[in-house]
């Protein structure tokens, strides 16, 4: 798989900002297959392209704690540090709906069905086991 064909790595952060590594390891997870899936659900389902812009993809150990330094809320076992998750900022729907709307890719089509969280500014999700959370401020 070619990573370029599925995402725009000139706009969106799917790379490690800090070494421009994960590239592989992104082709190799099943994170972009899922991304692709949401994309294609929500473009069928509000009859226009919804705009997702991937805010963090993959993440090198010390990209990860240089962001848990200054004050975000990233695990030292991040999903992001296997190449597994997104953040994604929405545009032309709120975070809260691209959530509903995943919770139905969930129930509906067992698509999605790794983590899902809620935040002010998007929302994640990754490959790994089933959970839930909501952290807006």
């Amino acid at each position: 798989m070619n990573l370029s064909e599925h995402i725009n790595t000139k706009t969106d952060r799917v790379l490690c900002p800090h070494c421009g590594g994960g590239a592989l390891m992104l082709t190799q997870t099943g994170i972009i297959d899922m991304f692709e899936e949401l994309r294609a659900y929500l473009n069928n389902k509000y009859d226009q392209p919804i705009a997702l812009k991937i805010n963090s993809g993959y993440r090198c150990f010390a990209y990860n704690e240089d962001l848990k330094r200054r004050g975000y809320p990233a695990s030292r076992k991040s999903l992001h540090l296997k190449g597994v998750a997104f953040d994604i900022a929405p545009i032309g729907i709120t975070p809260s709906t691209l959530v509903k709307d995943c919770q139905k890719l969930w129930k509906d089509k067992n698509i999605l069905t790794g983590g899902l969280g809620l935040y002010a500014w998007g929302v994640h999700i990754d490959t790994g086991k089933h959970r839930t959370w909501d952290y807006r401020k």
